[in-house]
């Protein structure tokens, strides 16, 4: 199996959370990453730290990248908000 040689684990700042309708847009601060993403490629998000290495990674798409940020690159998702009651 071939492995994209340009993936990369990276840690990285939301540099934005915007609650829209049932979806939050987020912006994330990705560097030189940007210049190799485009929208419809997934990244593979984990959080936490040593505390919660066990969690898996999710899977999104890709909606926005711009390389050209003050940040040096951004990489935008659009995801469904979930709500759970228990």
């Amino acid at each position: 199996m071939n492995i994209n040689p340009r993936a990369r684990q990276v840690q990285s700042e939301i540099i934005s959370n915007k609650k829209i309708g049932a979806y939050n847009h987020m912006v994330f601060a990705v560097g030189e990453i940007a210049q190799f993403s485009r929208p419809g490629n997934f990244v593979a998000i984990s959080v936490g730290g040593s505390n919660s290495s066990m969690i898996l990674r999710r899977a999104f798409a890709i909606y926005r990248v711009n390389d050209k940020s003050a940040t040096g690159g951004t990489l935008e998702l659009v995801v469904l908000g979930m709500v759970f009651s228990f």
